[in-house]
């Protein structure tokens, strides 16, 4: 079998466009743009780094990015916030970047996180259907 080089920029093109467009069928069903909501705590270089992605991507996209940066906060004050973003009407879709600073329970975070809004797939519900290869995707 011969290998196939793979076009990665080209790939990653057509990924955009495609989303782009299941974006703006979303957002027309919807009567507005869908929005991610992105906790982070702290300053770890490497979220803010891939917060700006996740940022430019969503603006590629149509998606609205929607940043609760907490240069510092108590364990309660994310687990508040956490479940406030998952009650919204107007956010679809969340992610808490890791990692979480010390004192912050991880497993109390995600346990408040709405699964339906639980893009990563961290909540135990989504983990659990992942593991099952229950097919579809793991998010509405």
């Amino acid at each position: 079998m011969r290998a196939q080089l793979l076009d990665g920029k080209a790939t990653a093109a057509q990924m955009r466009t495609e989303t782009a467009e299941q974006v703006a069928a979303l957002a027309s069903a919807l009567g507005r743009p869908p929005a991610l909501a992105v906790v982070r705590v702290g300053d770890d270089a490497a979220s803010v780094s891939y917060a700006r992605m996740i940022e430019r991507t969503c603006g590629q996209v149509g998606v609205v990015f929607l940043p609760h940066l907490l240069a510092t906060a108590e364990e309660m004050g994310v687990l508040d916030l956490v479940g406030s973003l998952s009650a919204s009407d107007t956010i679809d879709g969340i992610m808490v970047q890791e990692p979480l600073p010390a004192g912050i329970s991880r497993d109390r975070v995600i346990e408040v996180l709405t699964p339906a809004k639980d893009v990563d797939g961290v909540h135990p519900l989504n983990a659990g259907l992942l593991l099952q290869d229950a097919g579809g995707p793991l998010v509405p």
